[in-house]
Formats: structure tokens, C-alpha cells, sequence
């Protein structure tokens, strides 16, 4: 699992995301699944009862973990993420609460070139920050994470080596 470190003063939902991807050799399915979680408020795992659904009050920090499950339905092929990319928006009614993530949040492997925190601005006119853009042609202000080569169970070995056979590996770009 991944950590990246959101700080709200609203209580946000996580969102999940599914996907159907097709590979070199010919249709596979495969899945996506994106978890927002939330792991701690002002600095207590104990605080968090429901990871799905958090309340707050004006100054509170809740710190966010994001992670990716990949799934597929063809053994013999890896389940693999580089790159993702997206916004994050706080929902709540009345209460209004800023989200930020620094470079800092977004830990390795996917901080290779290309990842960024995101530009907060207020994308669905509730009157707080959230973070990403409303505007999917141009990739400027959304969350972004990448690797600099394919991640996943089945894409290296135990001691980080590919499994990939030549000329298939993936390189850094």
C-alpha cells in the first residue's frame, strides 16, 4: 500500500475507479480498483473508526493513504501500474475543508519524472481547495504518480529483477 499525505477539514469518501486494459498479445480483462482510506486524524490511527467516512473539525489533519489494487484475469501476464493521474474532492454539505499534498506525500517508486502533487483550486464550487483540474486534455494540475518502469506482483522478482524476457523489458523513461 501507498502512502500519500492528504491533510482536509471535511470529510471525504474515497473513490474507486475500474478500468478494462488490453495487452500486446490480445484482449485480456483486467481491473483497477483505487482505494482512498483515511489513516490517521491529528496524528491518532485510534481516531479513525470508519477509514471510509471521517468527521472533522476546523483544524483538524487527516492523513490519506491511496492504493491501487490491479487485477487480471491471464496468469502468464504481469499485473503492472507506472502511472496514474486524477483529482481529489472533498464532499460534506456544509463543511468546507482545504485538501494539499506536497511532493513529499507521494513516496517511492512513483515519484520518477512526470509525478506531481497537483494544483489545489476548488473544482466543484463548494468554496474549499481540492486538488487536480477539470479539464482532462491538459494534464497540468491533476494528481500525478508515476514509476520509472512497470510495478506489480507479477512484474519483478523477489529481488526487484524483471521478469519480463528481452526484448520485453521495461525501461526508465
Amino acid at each position: 500500500m501507498k502512502r500519500s499525505n492528504f491533510r482536509s477539514t471535511a470529510p471525504l469518501i474515497g473513490t474507486c475507479a475500474a478500468l478494462a486494459v488490453a495487452s500486446a498479445a490480445g484482449v485480456a480483462d483486467a481491473g483497477l480498483l483505487i482505494n482512498v482510506i483515511a489513516f490517521s486524524k491529528n496524528g491518532s490511527t485510534a481516531a479513525i473508526t470508519d477509514p471510509k467516512l471521517v468527521q472533522v473539525a476546523p483544524g483538524d489533519t487527516v492523513i490519506f493513504r491511496v492504493s491501487a489494487d490491479v487485477t487480471g484475469t491471464d496468469a502468464s501476464l504481469p499485473e503492472c501500474l507506472q502511472s496514474l493521474s486524477g483529482s481529489f474532492l472533498t464532499i460534506g454539505g456544509g463543511n468546507i475543508g482545504n485538501l494539499t499534498l506536497t511532493a513529499a506525500g507521494i513516496t517511492a517508486p512513483f515519484g520518477a519524472n512526470g509525478s506531481s502533487p497537483g494544483a489545489q483550486t476548488d473544482l466543484d464550487g463548494d468554496g474549499d481547495l481540492d486538488i487536480g483540474s477539470n479539464n482532462p486534455p491538459d494534464p497540468a494540475g491533476f494528481f500525478a504518480i508515476r514509476a520509472a518502469q512497470l510495478i506489480g506482483p507479477r512484474s519483478t522478482n523477489s529481488d526487484g529483477t524483471t521478469v519480463f524476457a528481452p526484448p520485453n523489458q521495461p525501461v526508465p523513461i
